[in-house]
């Protein structure tokens, strides 16, 4: 089926669907408060077989936004894949993975940032790449960090 010159509204709820493969957004645009990441939005990926949760650069302040949608069915965001908020840097928290409960982390970013890395050595910088990488461990999460290489998740 061809999606040209169609336009979809991608809004909370979305859904395209088509064989076993269903993508559904999970959340409206935030507003925008001063940072342009706050108007990320959220989806899911669905088959038989597998799920990924795609959170893009949602901030850490419209975390506690997308577990107060479904606080009724925190099952609406489990999935067996996470790729992290804002690259695990400053987005999401160990609440939104915890009720995630992914099985596997994907880390988009690069090694310097996974490492929190400055010309004074490895985990020198700014960055909270520890403090997640602390999450995951602590609820069993799996790191994949394809930083040369394409992954590959057999949906």
């Amino acid at each position: 089926e061809s999606f040209e010159g169609n336009t979809i509204t991608c809004e909370k709820g979305t859904t395209i669907s088509f064989d076993d493969f269903n993508l559904e957004f999970l959340n409206n645009r935030y507003e925008i408060t001063g940072d342009i990441n706050e108007a990320s939005m959220c989806f899911k990926v669905t088959t038989k077989n597998n799920s990924v949760l795609f959170l893009g650069d949602l901030s850490t302040n419209n975390a506690p936004k997308l577990l107060e949608t479904y606080k009724d069915d925190l099952t609406k965001l489990n999935a067996n894949y996470l790729q992290l908020a804002h690259h695990g840097q400053r987005g999401g928290s160990k609440e939104l993975y915890e009720a995630i409960n992914p099985n596997y982390a994907i880390w988009c970013t690069t090694v310097r940032n996974y490492n929190n890395w400055t010309v004074n050595g490895i985990n020198t910088g700014a960055l909270k790449s520890e403090e997640t990488k602390g999450w995951l461990s602590s609820l069993n999460v799996t790191d994949v960090c394809p930083f040369y290489k394409t992954i590959k998740i057999n949906l």
